[in-house]
């Protein structure tokens, strides 16, 4: 009994020393999921090297026939209304593009992990925009809808993740790399998206800079997916996933279970 107590307490340290040195990632996702007849898209928020990484993804099981069902805009709320560095927007690996402009090297492989900064642009600043008592105050997007965001300080092509041009006007402009479902057939639907203009499938990935040093993702909230080219368009909430428990988390159950064992034992 004294020697299983003992392998069994030797256990319960080595899974309570483990949790103590697993190094964790620096946050758990937040992830936002939202959902409108046919439409579907995901938000991830994740902190990695000191940058807030989002990535945004049309999760719809549909094919897109019209501008309406192509993903441009992500909105969220962060307290404080920090302003973020704009690093990177790249397609997100397994992604591609659809109908790329001749020469456009995001748009040529299989399998592309290239620059979109050109096209998708950020901007805090917002509350208000969505409507008059909206707090939402900050955006990603590839779309200036109807031209009210670039009329706003800092829209246009100061908004872009990276100087340039891919297609169309300069700056977030309409249709050009938005977000297209996985499954969107690219012989059906109107022009808008049957050739007229590039389109993500089905993701991609913005990472943003300057965060303070006391952020963290409980700071964002209210997330609204936004679609098409104009801000009536298609916008629907995203709607927070249950967090999932760290690996130390489950490694400290694991020892409380182990714990209770002993104790069973050393009864016995």
């Amino acid at each position: 009994m004294k020697i299983r107590g003992s392998l069994v307490a030797g256990i319960c340290g080595l899974l309570i020393m483990l949790a103590m040195i697993t190094i964790p990632a620096e946050a758990n996702p937040l992830i936002y999921n939202g959902s409108s007849g046919s439409l579907g898209a995901s938000a991830t928020f994740n902190i990695s090297g000191g940058n807030l990484l989002v990535t945004l993804t049309n999760t719809s099981s549909s094919d897109v026939l019209s501008q309406a069902g192509v993903l441009t805009g992500l909105f969220f709320e962060v307290a404080g209304d920090p302003l973020f560095s704009k690093t990177s927007a790249v397609i997100a690996p397994g992604s591609t593009v659809m109908f790329p402009p001749a020469g456009n090297p995001s748009g040529t492989g299989p399998t592309p992990v290239g620059s979109v900064g050109e096209e998708w642009g950020y901007r805090n600043g917002l509350a208000g925009y969505l409507s008059p008592t909206s707090t939402v105050n900050e955006a990603i997007l590839s779309a200036a809808y109807g031209g009210v965001f670039s009329t706003w300080p800092g829209g246009g092509t100061s908004s872009l993740f990276t100087p340039g041009n891919l297609q169309g006007e300069a700056g977030p402009g309409k249709l050009q790399y938005g977000i297209t479902s996985l499954l969107d057939n690219p012989l059906t639907g109107s022009t808008d998206v049957k050739g007229a203009n590039a389109l993500i499938q089905n993701s991609a990935i913005f990472t943003l800079g300057s965060l303070s040093g006391g952020f963290n993702l409980s700071s964002i909230s209210n997330v609204y997916f936004q679609y098409g080219i104009n801000i009536t368009d298609p916008r629907f909430a995203g709607v927070e996933a249950p967090a999932v428990p760290e690996p130390s988390t489950f490694l400290l159950l694991l020892a409380g279970f182990a714990v209770a064992g002993v104790r069973k034992l050393i009864v016995k």
